[in-house]
């Protein structure tokens, strides 16, 4: 999740594709629908990376300072001129907003934009991070867009490096200097889906409202189509034949009909199948199963993250060590309850339980598993200890849980089992699944402090 420095030698490939999309834009239009022929309105969404540079921005000089927390909503209305851009949360921890000129509207998400060449969109918008520490700093700027799409009718939008003076840096975006602690450039990568795109009587938001790929019509791949899974009460209740709160529409195969067997969960509380950006978890999925007399009773992702508004001084963040240097949560948490199949068997021994990943997993030594151990402490997620989980194969962890353990977070109601983990990746080293919490926190604690002098440099 943590930025770390780019060489000239990325710089170069970078900056040598951007000039090569530039020249070659108006060839790709060609190929699916013209800029000039785009009209009526899109949604999608994006992911922004926070690009920043001690003075002058420059191949050799910049660095990642953070990434969106999560891909973004926003709305382009090219009849208008004008695109509706959600904001979020940075993994360095503060929330960013987008805003009109000036932010003087009451619609203040609302930034207008220009055509200036074909597929080139210039937006003239506000950036502004609210972070006390510096003053919740913001600035007027603008960033330039490529925008390409596809037979599906689906838009590409990638940020272009193109500075106020027309010159480039080789980093894509337009600096911002002398308002925030370092020289700073947004770049938001995203797509976007024609609203009329509705071949299952659907509209692209509806669809993304559901978890369905906003341009297929069967988002899990099992060849029944999507409108045929959802049922006739779709509006109401999307069917789920197996009741594990996973619709069919989103569950390949058998697994819709197998109550031990989850499928298709996205993960993130994202799309599977669809990724804004190449590089980030988005699109990924997990399948779960669970073994003897237990069953799904429902199952969610969500982001290790509560956002708080982005004009709030505070946040809520459910682990204290994300967002720092050495532990990554790109898989977010994962929340399963569990139901007795059969009453009258009972049970025997831990619950045993199998994560299989869409992307494969890091090493066994670089991973770590928590768990929350009180459901009423949003941050109280403790280490697991391996003798309880086993990563069985490049793609599959097995969980070994006590039905007594503190990780277990039933009584609730209509479960009879609960747990939420949290599977993190260790890039730093030095940490184990048998140290003590006091220990790991204290180092979290000092990594913290060298982030934010490095921020504030």
């Amino acid at each position: 999740m943590n930025g770390k420095n780019k060489k000239s030698g990325f710089f170069s490939a970078r900056y040598l594709s951007t000039v090569l999309s530039c020249l070659f834009i108006h060839g790709m239009m060609i190929q699916t629908a013209t800029a000039s022929e785009l009209s009526g309105v899109y949604y999608g969404s994006y992911d922004i990376t926070m690009w920043g540079c001690p003075g002058v921005c420059s191949e050799q000089s910049a660095t990642i300072l953070g990434k969106g927390i999560k891909p973004v909503t926003w709305t382009w209305d090219f009849d208008r001129g004008e695109v509706d851009i959600q904001g979020t949360m940075l993994s360095v921890g503060f929330p960013y907003e987008i805003q009109d000129i000036g932010n003087a509207s009451s619609e203040h998400n609302i930034a207008r934009f220009t055509q200036i060449a074909d597929g080139i969109y210039r937006i003239d918008h506000g950036f502004q991070i609210f972070n006390p520490n510096v003053g919740n700093p913001r600035a007027d700027t603008s960033t330039t867009v490529s925008v390409t799409g596809n037979p599906a009718g689906t838009l590409t939008i990638k940020t272009i490096d193109n500075e106020n003076n027309g010159s480039g840096d080789g980093i894509p975006g337009s600096q911002i200097s002398g308002v925030f602690p370092m020289t700073v450039q947004p770049q938001m990568d995203g797509w976007a889906v024609s609203e009329n795109n509705n071949d299952t009587g659907l509209s692209a938001q509806k669809k993304i409202a559901l978890g369905l790929h906003p341009d297929k019509t069967d988002t899990d791949g099992d060849s029944i189509p999507d409108a045929e899974e959802l049922g006739i009460h779709w509006q109401d209740s999307p069917l789920d034949s197996d009741s594990d709160s996973i619709i069919d529409a989103l569950e390949p195969g058998e697994s819709a009909m197998n109550d031990q067997i989850a499928g298709g969960i996205g993960l993130l509380n994202l799309i599977p199948g669809f990724a804004a950006t190449e590089g980030t978890p988005s699109g990924q999925s997990v399948t779960i199963s669970v073994k003897d007399n237990w069953r799904f009773n429902s199952i969610h992702t969500a982001l290790m993250i509560d956002e708080s508004p982005s004009d709030s001084n505070s946040q809520q963040i459910k682990d204290v060590t994300l967002g720092v240097p050495g532990l990554d949560y790109r898989y977010g948490l994962i929340s399963i309850g569990l139901v007795t199949r059969n009453q009258a068997l009972g049970h025997t021994g831990n619950v045993q339980l199998t994560l299989r990943f869409e992307e494969k997993l890091s090493a066994e030594g670089q991973l770590l598993v928590y768990a929350q151990s009180d459901r009423n402490i949003a941050d109280s997620f403790t280490l697991i200890p391996n003798a309880n989980w086993k990563r069985i194969d490049d793609y599959s962890l097995r969980l070994s849980i006590p039905q007594n353990s503190e990780w277990n977070l039933s009584p609730l109601p209509n479960h009879d089992f609960s747990i939420t983990v949290a599977v993190a990746i260790n890039t730093l080293g030095g940490f184990s699944s048998s140290a003590g919490a006091l220990d790991l926190y204290l180092v979290i604690f000092l990594l913290s402090g060298l982030l934010l002098v490095q921020i504030r440099k």
